[in-house]
């Protein structure tokens, strides 16, 4: 069975992204940057779920392009895939000038996916090469 990272700060849509993948891949939570990370070394995921705004610390506020940050770190990892979750206002210009300098290869970014929770899966089929 695949794994999967979801770093998501929001309690509530963390859990309906694990309600939603939990029948068909291996979930692994985080709330924050630092807690993301140590459990992408625990748990070797074959993807991670991302959200673009969340903190580095319990209780923080969210860190303008923390996910950068993080990426950055994932990117450490050889064949670990990644979907960006953002929202329509996104800073789109930073997020093609990072597509442009190679560091969202392998990326997949989508927007707004609790009103159409079938993109989310159609996106994993997608990157992880996987039928669902």
């Amino acid at each position: 069975m695949k794994r999967i990272l979801i770093i998501e700060d929001n309690r509530y849509f963390y859990n309906w992204l694990k309600g939603l993948l939990k029948p068909y891949f291996e979930i692994a939570g985080a709330m924050t940057a630092k807690e993301g990370l140590e459990r992408l070394k625990e748990k070797r995921p074959d993807l991670v779920i991302l959200d673009m705004k969340f903190p580095i610390e319990p209780g923080g506020l969210p860190k303008k392009r923390m996910w950068l940050e993080a990426l950055k770190e994932i990117r450490k990892y050889e064949n670990i895939k990644v979907i960006l979750l953002g929202s329509q206002n996104e800073d789109e210009e930073m997020v093609e000038k990072k597509i442009e300098e190679g560091l969202l290869d392998n990326c997949v970014m989508k927007y707004d996916l609790d009103e159409n929770p079938d993109r989310l899966l159609e996106a994993i089929k997608e990157v992880l090469k996987e039928e669902i």
